[in-house]
């Protein structure tokens, strides 16, 4: 679920997902997240980021089980805007 709190909150806060791009660890550090899951957000293209934000639910699933594998995705958020 922090993988996807982080994800949802870089997308309502632009300036905590640029701060993520600068220094994720450093950004990242209030979360507790392994080292594997720090080195998924640095190596998060910022491209592939807003792709996720402007995408339909559906693909944004798709993009976090590629790219966060490990995280249980069984809740989503009802929200329209998150997820």
């Amino acid at each position: 679920m922090t993988t996807k709190t982080i994800l949802t909150r870089m997308m309502n806060e632009p300036a905590f997902a640029e701060a993520v791009f600068v220094d994720a660890e450093k950004t990242l550090a209030e979360y507790d997240l392994s080292a594997d899951e720090i080195a998924k957000f640095k190596g998060m293209p910022r491209a592939d980021f807003e792709d996720f934000a402007s995408a339909s639910p559906e693909d944004r699933k798709s993009f976090v089980s590629m790219n966060f594998a490990k995280i249980e995705y069984s809740y989503l958020p009802q929200k329209p805007d998150i997820y």
